[in-house]
């Protein structure tokens, strides 16, 4: 059995076992600091799978079987989609409006960057500026993709409750053909090359400066987009994890 961001009580793992699910793995695709209740801390789980390392250490110290499984994109959806052929100009944001994330659009917003906000309608406590830059339009799928690969660049910010972590928009936007900025923080080396995959920011002068480089020098803006894009393909669809997950558990022969 393979439970997908769903928690189970140690009683109902238990059932399973002795009923029909000799294997019982769950992946917890969302960041550990929002499970309610026990969430997946739970006896009876042969694997668990999470996207944070400081998460797994937690927990592998009070002895549940832990291990490292990032989040992915789907081929099929997230892929270089080309739009009307206008010249890239918008900085795309994509997700939910709270604070942390409002407030470095309120920055950017201030240095004079177009933004196109997508995601979730902001909500009422908005900063009027991010209110008046929302499109209007939750993005998924191919039309996400297509948002992604149409702009000067993709910026992807993570709330305060994400740790060491990838989030699946890290994925989406490279599979897409986006030039990704994304915060500065060690797991992103795990998965791609920063400058030469997608561009890392520790500041918004950081920001700034890939901004304003992407601008002057389109050639080098795409290389990033197509390594990036051939990267995700090699390496981080979902097909990559089940594979993962599959071999862990011993469905399918480890590769020698």
């Amino acid at each position: 059995m393979l439970a997908l961001t769903l928690p189970l009580r140690e009683e109902v793992l238990a059932d399973l076992k002795s009923l029909c699910a000799p294997v019982c793995v769950v992946w917890w695709g969302d960041s550990p600091a929002n499970m309610r209740s026990m969430g997946i801390l739970a006896k009876g789980w042969d694997r668990i799978y999470i996207k944070d390392k400081d998460g797994v250490a937690r927990f592998r110290a009070v002895g549940l079987p832990a291990e490292l499984l990032h989040e992915a994109a789907n081929p099929e959806w997230h892929r270089p989609i080309a739009a009307d052929g206008a010249i890239p100009r918008d900085v795309v944001v994509a997700g939910n409006y709270y604070g942390y994330r409002q407030f470095l659009v309120c920055r950017l917003l201030e240095a004079g960057v177009p933004l196109a906000l997508y995601g979730a309608k902001p909500p009422r406590w908005s900063h009027p500026s991010v209110a008046s830059q929302f499109r209007g339009r939750y993005i998924v799928r191919e039309e996400k993709s297509r948002e992604f690969h149409a702009g000067l660049a993709c910026l992807n910010s993570t709330s305060l409750a994400e740790g060491d972590s990838l989030n699946c928009r890290a994925f989406e936007i490279c599979a897409a053909g986006g030039l990704q900025l994304i915060e500065d923080r060690p797991v992103v080396a795990d998965c791609y090359e920063p400058g030469r995959e997608l561009l890392t920011y520790s500041s918004v002068e950081e920001i700034l400066s890939h901004l304003d480089r992407a601008r002057r020098e389109p050639a080098w803006a795409n290389g990033i987009r197509e390594a990036g894009h051939r990267r995700t393909l090699a390496e981080h669809s979902y097909r990559h994890r089940l594979d993962r997950i599959l071999t862990d558990t011993g469905l399918v022969p480890r590769a020698v």
